[in-house]
Formats: C-alpha cells, structure tokens, sequence
C-alpha cells in the first residue's frame, strides 16, 4: 500500500522531541515491506520548512543544510519514497478546497486529500481535520494516541 504522509507525520518520525515521535516511529517501524510512506513536493517543502523552525521548547531548529541532511537520511530508507502529482488532481483539488468564506488552512489539507484521492493512496497523518474529506471519498489513517 501507498501511504502519503501529512509533513506532521514525517516531522514527528525525525525529530526526537516532537510529542508524537513514538506513535509516528512505531507506525513507520510496523509498515510491511511492501507498503511505502511517500512524500509529495508540498509536503517535502512544509518538512523542510519545519525542521528550521522552533516546533518544540527543546528542539535547535535546523540549518537549511542540515534539514536536507534529514530529508536525505529519511529518502535513504527503502519504506520512504517520492509521489508526483496525479493527473486529474486539480478538478478534485478545486472541488475540496472550495468555500464560501476565507479558510487558509483548507488549501493545503484539501490538497492533500485530492492528492490521496486522485492516486489512490491512504493519507496518513495527526490532524483531525483531514476527517472532512472523508465523505469525499479520502481513505485516511489519523495516528493517535
């Protein structure tokens, strides 16, 4: 099975003193050998993005240089891969991202479940959100503790 990973869930697989590096590790560790946890660019970009930032009171954020050393260090292992965008994304992205007042936290999670959707792939992440596209037909794994 192809699995897209939320950046939450891939941040919380590289950084030690993230609160959900244990449930995000042992769901990483327990992946069969013929499943994969994928990146995707955005989802690339929001992990590289967080690595470099403050996200818990006792993590240094990182050096652009060392974020790619820990991208890299998590593509070197065989269960992570790369996704590139389906085709018929953006008709699905539309259609999910699509609101009648402003919500800047709708693009990227209606992305990334058009992305799932649209590939036929689980999303796999920590945010209760993603529950809204459910309906739509998102098949979603929401890690919790």
């Amino acid at each position: 099975m192809r699995h897209l990973c939320d950046s939450n869930v891939f941040l919380a697989i590289a950084v030690e003193q993230h609160a959900h590096h244990a449930l995000a590790s042992e769901w990483f560790g327990a992946l069969p050998e013929t499943d994969t946890a994928l990146f995707c660019r955005a989802t690339r970009i929001s992990f590289l993005r967080l690595l470099t930032q403050k996200i818990a009171p006792d993590y240094r954020p990182l050096s652009n240089r060392e974020a790619w050393t820990a991208l890299d260090q998590l593509m070197a292992d065989d269960a992570t891969g790369f996704a590139t965008e389906p085709e018929g994304l953006d008709p699905v992205w539309r259609q999910l991202a699509e609101r009648d007042s402003p919500s800047p936290k709708v693009w990227m999670d209606a992305y990334l479940a058009a992305f799932a959707i649209t590939s036929g792939m689980r999303l796999v992440t920590l945010d209760k959100d993603f529950r809204n596209y459910e309906s739509a037909g998102l098949d979603l794994l929401l890690l919790k503790a």
